[in-house]
């Protein structure tokens, strides 16, 4: 089940995925890149991030500005900004910094 969401924010402004189950929640965040399964899934209103690999931000949901690059990176952020993470589950236990 592939999900191609050029379009799928509520708000019209594009984020971008084909791959499974990669910003499945999102809502208004916008100009968001999702590359991997699982990536950014839980994202609703977090915008321009940036997440490659394997559940690489899964838990983000209205962060802004992060790059998560491998698997799990910043897998547990939620909310944090200006972050970037490259390598297997870097900063993956970080939440609000």
């Amino acid at each position: 089940m592939f999900k191609n969401v050029n379009t799928i924010s509520t708000s019209g402004i594009t984020s971008l995925t084909t791959t499974y189950n990669s910003l499945l929640n999102l809502t208004t965040g916008i100009g968001n890149i999702a590359l991997g399964a699982c990536t950014l899934s839980c994202n609703c209103t977090g915008s321009c991030n940036i997440a490659i690999g394997h559940r690489a931000m899964y838990n983000n949901k209205t962060g802004f500005g992060n790059v998560g690059i491998g698997p799990q990176a910043l897998g547990s952020s939620t909310s944090s900004r200006g972050n970037v993470g490259i390598g297997s589950t870097v900063l993956a236990s970080i939440s609000t910094g």
